[in-house]
């Protein structure tokens, strides 16, 4: 138990802890803003057609805290890319408005109700985070006092 050990080494011993729930506290917040990034870009381009959402898979690190890595769809900020042609021919089919079916006119993936809860989660995920970081810094400067 740490108690037996001379003042200073409770002293270091406590201030490494809480700069480790410090570190815990800050990647959580980041990871959760990176996720809840990537949602507010699916639900962005909810009427895209063609769009692939995106997915936050969080991870675990190996020396504490957590990290969120983006899989699937065009990364943040890239949307679906848009073609256009100035000189289209218009043809019989196309006046009639019967065309071909192509990957652009497949509606979004995005599961609107999905990304609402997912949205909820992070938030909560984002708060518990820097509840972390203002019980770790009240601890530490309650520490601090202690030592002083």
């Amino acid at each position: 138990m740490v108690s037996h050990f001379h003042p200073e080494v409770r002293h270091l011993a406590g201030t490494t802890m809480a700069i480790s729930s410090l570190n815990s506290g800050l990647s959580g917040m980041q990871a959760f803003q990176s996720a809840l990034d990537t949602s507010a870009h699916n639900v962005a381009n909810l009427d895209t057609n063609g769009f692939k959402p995106q997915q936050a898979n969080f991870q675990e690190q190996p020396n504490g805290g957590v990290s969120v890595q983006v899989s699937g769809g065009p990364q943040a900020g890239q949307g679906t890319p848009v073609t256009t042609s100035p000189t289209a021919p218009t043809t019989a089919a196309s006046a009639q408005g019967t065309t071909s079916a192509t990957a652009s006119d497949t509606p979004s993936g995005t599961d609107f109700a999905k990304e609402a809860v997912d949205q909820l989660e992070y938030k909560y995920g984002f708060d518990m985070s820097a509840q972390v970081i203002k019980t770790t810094d009240h601890m530490l400067g309650t520490l601090i006092n202690t030592t002083a």
